[in-house]
């Protein structure tokens, strides 16, 4: 038996491409409806049909007028800290 064969009990470790995903899907999950207990499969099937029937034009006109009136500075300076707050909370 000196020409053996030895294999690993444990597995291989490789590192990754891209991060897991999962951290940031459950940041999103937890920051769009409050925790997952919240989360249900009816809720979120109710949802469905809601968005379904939903006109996506309606919301887009209205952001746009909004939009507008804001100073450009202003909506800079909204967009830095949104895009701030959004990195320390996936993190």
């Amino acid at each position: 038996m000196s020409d053996s064969f030895n294999l690993p009990l444990r597995p291989l470790t490789e590192k990754r491409e891209r991060p897991d995903p999962l951290p940031v899907e459950i940041a999103q999950i937890n920051a769009q409806y409050g925790s997952f207990r919240d989360v249900t499969e009816d809720s979120l099937r109710a949802k469905i049909e809601a968005d379904k029937n939903k006109d996506p034009w309606f919301d887009k006109e209205e952001n746009d007028n909004a939009s507008a009136d804001e100073d450009t500075t202003e909506r800079l300076d909204q967009l830095y800290k949104r895009r701030a707050a959004i990195t320390q909370f996936a993190l």
